[in-house]
């Protein structure tokens, strides 16, 4: 599309054919700023890191009417073009941003000065060659001038806000798109048949421009991350993947686009259809910009800069309590979804604050870029997990795909690779895959080998899979690593029948002449009011010694047989190198262990675990009942033993 001259206000708009330059049918506005040396992005990485900082001023938006007030735009495009070279603003949008912001001043001892909007953008108006005004009655137009925003050094500006900004010390025009497009598709095909060139192509913001009036209440449209497009000269559309011609588009922008790049949200409700997409074009979805989230993850240049006081950032894996392996009886866990959204990874601060939070035995999915985009959060989190927590990767791996959608074989390995070199980053051993099929795990485990331990399937439980199996876990030939489901769902609204479900449990566990079963309990972070009506289920239900309630890790130390053995083989020695163990005891146990071998490779799975229980037992009773806690010096070289038998 040629835009007409007359529809474009320029600064320093010389007259003259000689002075003016023509780009793809429209005016060159200014050369692109230089590089900035404050954002470090190399290829390895998915999200940049940004300059260290020390010393932020906080702006406190909480009780802004974001539905009418648009000066945000304005400051978080600024605050986009301030923080790429060394992070300095901080925007308060809720509650939860200075839950955040407490605890990095705690922790990091950042510095911070608390100022209004004006006196932000007045003290940084010099980051800003201009503005930019987009056309309210063309909504694309607030996400192309968010584009404009980082290609030209320029803040974003609503028509009637331009005065304003004006005398906070921001005085020239770049452009106006205001009467430039007649649709919100004219403006998108503009933008990427224009700007594409001058963008960054390993992040497509999908951001709403509108109010979404789709479900109560409202939801004002996308203020938070549109710092991150202006920093990273990011381009931002929002289209619908169901719709023939913004499909089309769509679809060219993702073909344009290197593959193993990330696509940070959906239009509206339109997950599968996204998901799908973006994986039949080997893209991946993050969930960074949902349309139900427009406030949340705010200051992603400013948490690319905070970095905690450690060299590597990395998730523990929790302890392993030789009581609960050798407790034999039903082995229950908890088990929180939709990690893979970093929204959600934002926002649980809020159920991690929970006290009862350290008393339950819950994995909680994350995504193993959390890491690379927030590394003080990943950080925190894992510096004040619980024997009890255990960090699993959302689906599927690093980043939300279908691997069953993705249109070629070299497409799901490359992804895979990537998810390795996160895992390695991050250290997570276990992922949840969505768009799961039986043909697709052979690959996790030849690809991911050395660094996975479990996968677990699907999104919600599966009751007929667990009645089929009478577990929540089964084995493939020739895969050496548990497939785990769900087979009970928790929510505070519907505890009493969790409860009523694992009681029933009992006579199934009894008619089976008492042999270990093992259930995983799902449920969505939205099933909780806090962790505590939890925690009273599972102290109600421990006062019968056969609910033995584990945490993740304990859960896969006995269901993954191969790691389950070596980690036996490791706490026996470990206990007769302390003087615990006679040495017929030792003898004893160390013969038995060849039987679990066998069993499993004849694909006798449940035998073997069944025994691996016993010797559990066995080893439990003849060092007296310690409470051997089991740690990295006894487990880490299981792991590095599980990389020579996986890889």
């Amino acid at each position: 599309m040629s835009v007409g001259l007359g529809r474009l206000s320029l600064i320093g708009l010389v007259i003259g054919v000689a002075a003016v330059g023509l780009v793809a049918g429209f005016l060159t506005l200014y050369h692109p700023a230089p590089s900035v040396t404050g954002i470090y992005w190399p290829n390895y990485l998915v999200f940049p890191r940004f300059a260290p900082t020390s010393m932020l001023y906080v702006v406190n938006l909480t009780g802004t009417n974001y539905y009418t007030n648009y000066s945000v735009y304005t400051l978080v495009t600024l605050q986009g073009l301030v923080n790429r070279r060394v992070p300095r603003l901080y925007i308060i949008f809720e509650p939860i941003d200075q839950e955040w912001l407490n605890l990095v001043v705690k922790y990091l001892h950042v510095k911070v000065k608390y100022v209004s909007m004006d006196e932000a953008i007045r003290m940084f108006s010099g980051y800003a060659k201009g503005y930019i005004v987009y056309d309210p009655s063309v909504p694309a137009t607030l996400n192309v001038a968010n584009t404009l925003s980082g290609i030209y050094d320029c803040v974003v500006v609503a028509p009637n806000y331009v005065n304003w900004v004006k005398s906070l010390g921001i005085t020239k025009e770049c452009m106006s798109l205001v009467g430039m497009f007649k649709s919100n598709l004219e403006a998108y095909e503009w933008a990427f048949e224009n700007l594409w060139n001058k963008t960054n192509h390993g992040i497509l913001v999908i951001a709403n421009p509108q109010i979404d009036y789709q479900y109560p209440p409202p939801n004002p449209p996308q203020i938070a991350f549109r710092d991150y497009a202006t920093a990273l000269k990011l381009l931002v559309v929002y289209l619908d993947a169901q719709n023939s011609t913004q499909s089309a588009l769509l679809t060219r922008i993702l073909e344009a686009m290197p593959n193993e790049t990330d696509v940070t949200g959906w239009y509206e409700e339109e997950e599968q259809p996204y998901v799908t997409l973006a994986s039949e074009y080997g893209k991946f979805v993050t969930v960074l910009t949902h349309h139900y989230g427009p406030l949340t993850f705010p200051n992603p240049t400013v948490w690319g800069g905070l970095y905690p006081p450690v060299k590597f950032v990395q998730l523990s894996l929790p302890p392993i309590r030789l009581s609960r392996l050798a407790h034999g009886g039903i082995y229950v866990t908890f088990y929180v979804t939709d990690g893979d959204n970093l929204q959600w990874d934002y926002s649980l601060l809020t159920l991690w604050s929970s006290p009862c939070r350290p008393n339950v035995p819950v994995a909680f999915t994350i995504s193993p870029y959390l890491v690379n985009i927030a590394p003080f959060m990943a950080w925190y989190y894992n510096m004040t997990m619980s024997v009890n927590n255990t960090f699993i990767s959302g689906p599927s791996g690093a980043g939300y795909v279908y691997p069953t959608s993705m249109n070629s074989t070299s497409n799901l390995v490359a992804y895979l690779n990537l998810t390795l070199r996160y895992f390695n980053m991050s250290n997570l051993w276990f992922t949840e895959v969505l768009g799961y099929s039986d043909n697709i795990a052979p690959y996790y485990s030849e690809v991911l080998g050395y660094h996975i331990l479990a996968i677990k399937r699907d999104y919600n439980e599966d009751p007929w899979l667990f009645e089929y199996y009478g577990q929540s876990f089964y084995y493939l030939q020739g895969v050496p690593i548990p497939i785990i489901f769900g087979a009970f769902h928790y929510s505070h609204d519907t505890a009493d029948m969790l409860k009523f479900n694992l009681e029933n449990l009992y006579q199934t566990y009894v008619s089976k002449g008492r042999k270990p079963i093992f259930v995983l309990v799902i449920s969505q972070p939205w099933d909780f009011d806090d962790m505590c009506t939890l925690e009273g289920i599972v102290n109600e239900l421990s006062r019968n010694s056969t609910y033995n309630f584990v945490n993740f890790f304990e859960f896969i130390s006995l269901t993954n047989i191969p790691f389950g053995v070596c980690l036996i083989k490791q706490a026996v020695d470990y206990t007769a190198s302390k003087g615990w163990l006679t040495i017929t005891h030792y003898s004893d146990l160390e013969s038995k262990i060849p039987g679990i071998e066998l069993a499993y490779s004849r694909g006798n799975y449940y035998t073997a675990i069944d025994e691996l229980v016993s010797l559990w037992r066995e080893l439990y009773s003849d060092i007296g009942y310690r409470n051997l806690t089991i740690g990295p010096s006894i487990y880490g070289p299981c792991l590095t033993e599980w990389v020579k038998y996986a890889g």
